[in-house]
């Protein structure tokens, strides 16, 4: 469980790297799909290295809701 833990912190970790890239050369296409899959690693990794902890769900709903913002957000940006 631990190691499947670092590994999706890594690829995370990769793809917000590769989101911010995104950014910084104006590639919107590949926004859409970098962004939302930073939020979903973090959610997938607090579900991992919770033990079902309350503070865990809710952490994990508002990465959620903070995802919904952000695809939102993307779409208003580049109107």
């Amino acid at each position: 469980m631990q190691s499947l833990a670092v590994l999706i912190a890594l690829l995370t970790a990769v793809d917000a790297v590769a989101d911010w890239t995104c950014v910084w050369f104006g590639w919107r296409r590949t926004h859409y799909v970098t962004k939302p899959l930073v939020m979903v690693g973090l959610m997938v990794l607090v579900g991992l290295v919770s033990d079902g902890e309350p503070a865990a769900w809710w952490l994990i709903v508002a990465l959620f809701f903070g995802m919904l913002g952000d695809i939102s957000m993307i779409g208003a940006s580049t109107r």
